[in-house]
């Protein structure tokens, strides 16, 4: 039988954006709120995390300017009886900023992202749209494990390559009570 989990959004940032950086190069001219997120999923023998999440201090310092806390990192999994020392496994959607500059919190899990991603993602930074995206300071602050495409993390979780948003990003299936 496969575990069954409970996925909980835990939303940490918002702030306005280009539209082109979320639509790859379509909508030029107009803006976007965008929210910064970490997902904990519940159930199972594993605490299990989906992306680290950012901050309004790291968005500043990356040229993304006035963005608001809606809670901390700490805060969210707090929600849920964890904090960020508990998570064993955290994975990496994708290594842009936003998605990794908190992962150094995460001290005991493992953090995994897709192979294509590590090696290809931060040739990116060039890219006058995705400059310093990308950031080599935070992604070597943590040791990264690869997979190579679709892979089994845990019994309920896979992670599945789908590249689109950046060259090597992979999304998370998660078998909850709704499949």
């Amino acid at each position: 039988m496969t575990t069954e989990y409970v996925i909980h959004p835990i939303p940490l940032i918002v702030f306005e954006t280009d539209m082109p950086k979320m639509t790859h190069l379509q909508n030029y001219g107009q803006k976007v709120d965008m929210l910064i997120y970490s997902w904990y999923i519940e159930g199972g023998p594993k605490k299990v995390c989906v992306d680290a999440g950012g901050s309004v201090e790291i968005l500043d310092y990356r040229g993304f300017s006035g963005g608001k806390t809606i809670q901390t990192l700490e805060e969210g999994l707090g929600k849920w009886g964890v904090k960020p020392e508990d998570i064993d496994i955290v994975l990496l959607t994708h290594l842009h900023h936003d998605h990794i500059a908190l992962a150094p919190q995460f001290k005991n899990a493992r953090f995994i992202a897709q192979k294509l991603e590590l090696e290809e993602a931060p040739k990116w930074n060039d890219f006058p749209l995705y400059k310093g995206a990308f950031p080599d300071d935070m992604i070597s602050a943590v040791n990264i494990e690869t997979v190579d495409g679709d892979a089994t993390i845990v019994d309920g979780i896979d992670v599945l390559l789908t590249p689109g948003h950046t060259i090597g990003t992979q999304s998370v299936a998660v078998n909850t009570s709704k499949g």
